[in-house]
């Protein structure tokens, strides 16, 4: 619906910030994402593929530029150097899946091509890493009792390596940081892929940790009923 405030401009869909009271401050709340900078253009690419569309000291996304813009040339309304960033990665945070990559610079029509360029280099990897065509990428955060978290560092990592060597699935352990509760020593951990493989290495995260020494479950119970930290 239409704003009847005189002058307000449609926000293109992005949540608006409430506005600041009187001596007061703006509080846009958890879920608002500011909308994109004037002259630029975003796409949602799925969090696991930004080190395949970025590669090596980002020569890929060197390569799509200069694809989108072989011969770069000031033009009248351009907005400079045509370049793209990608959001940070906040999956152990927010629980998002997609990272949002913003392109900026140039003209509308190369930013439009570039765009284009990322969504098919988007799909160029989702065949090869045999992604299931039509199945949405989530994102499932666990937190773990540190003591029992700390059986995924054996053998220098070899269980999330293997896990990450699958198809479909990503997994982070994040042993070092601080504890989501200020009562319990839990530690985060995170799964981003398309939701057979999420499922399949939830099970066998599980069946793993049940493996773990006798002496690290009881460490995890004492934490678990308000035990000293470490």
């Amino acid at each position: 619906s239409r704003s009847s405030m005189p002058g307000a401009r449609p926000t293109g869909g992005a949540r608006r910030a409430p506005a600041a009271a009187a001596g007061g401050s703006a509080d846009p709340g958890a879920g608002y994402k500011p909308p994109a900078p004037a002259g630029s253009l975003e796409v949602e690419v799925p969090g696991r593929a930004t080190g395949y569309l970025m590669g090596k000291g980002a020569e890929n996304l060197r390569k799509l530029i200069q694809a989108a813009n072989p011969s770069p040339t000031w033009k009248p309304g351009g907005g400079g150097k045509l370049m793209v960033r990608l959001e940070l990665d906040q999956d152990s945070k927010t629980g998002d899946a997609t990272r949002k990559a913003t392109i900026q610079g140039s003209t509308e029509e190369i930013r439009e091509k570039l765009k284009t360029l990322l969504c098919e280099k988007v799909k160029t990897w989702q065949e090869e890493c045999q992604a299931v065509a039509g199945q949405e990428e989530i994102c499932l955060r666990l937190a773990m009792p540190g003591p029992v978290m700390s059986h995924l560092s054996q053998d220098r990592g070899h269980f999330v390596k293997s896990i990450n060597n699958s198809p479909g699935i990503m997994m982070k352990s994040l042993p070092l940081e601080p504890s989501r509760s200020a009562a319990w020593d839990l530690r985060p951990l995170v799964m981003v892929g398309q939701v057979d493989a999420v499922l399949r290495c939830q099970r066998t995260l599980l069946e793993h940790l049940r493996g773990a020494p006798q002496h690290l479950h009881e460490r995890s119970a004492e934490r678990l009923l308000g035990g000293p930290l470490p």
